[in-house]
């Protein structure tokens, strides 16, 4: 998207935060910002899903929280996929294994759209040239799927924007818990 809507934090905000989790252990750090991706993810995700509905069922909508050794967090929110092997698949038995991959080989399609064939190419001949070609009418055709676009949501895309601008504010709610739950005097060490 071109006109994609760009989130740019206050940089003195990012400083007074990375100060105030300096004052933590590396372990608490990761484990304060892992509670925070993991709530934002999970936003994310009941965002997302009604917007897909129709086409991804909302239970397949997965997130994954990494954070790397040089301190990168990593946050993806998408549908899960199978770990299919194609190795020497080809045809019937590749387009099968795809299947098997569920909802996240057809999110693609979803999200970004597609174009179906046509219904001449296929319905349009005549009866004999038909029965020729049996199923596999569509071999040695080129440009694959020159009939009606069918638009993709860009739900993923769309929801992010929303919501990336929220994500300094989960990590302050969890930082302010964090200190509140230290300070407490009633806290057994």
């Amino acid at each position: 998207m071109s006109n994609a809507l760009t989130f740019r934090p206050n940089p003195s905000d990012l400083a007074k935060l990375k100060a105030e989790l300096n004052q933590f252990a590396i372990a608490t750090q990761d484990a304060i910002v892992r509670k925070a991706a993991r709530k934002f993810a999970s936003e994310e995700i009941a965002r997302l899903a009604p917007r897909n509905r129709a086409t991804l069922p909302p239970r397949d909508a997965k997130k994954k929280i990494k954070i790397f050794k040089s301190g990168v967090v990593w946050i993806a929110v998408g549908y899960k996929t199978g770990y299919g092997n194609y190795g020497d698949l080809g045809g019937r038995a590749r387009r099968k294994a795809y299947d098997l991959e569920g909802t996240g080989w057809r999110s693609h399609f979803t999200e970004l759209g597609f174009r179906s064939w046509a219904k001449g190419m296929r319905f349009g001949r005549s009866d004999e040239q038909r029965a020729s070609l049996g199923k596999g009418w569509k071999r040695g055709l080129r440009h694959r799927g020159r009939g009606v676009y069918h638009r993709g949501t860009r739900a993923s895309e769309l929801v992010h924007y929303m919501m990336a601008p929220k994500l300094i504010g989960y990590l302050q709610d969890e930082l302010r818990s964090e200190i509140a739950k230290r300070s407490n005097p009633r806290r057994v060490a």
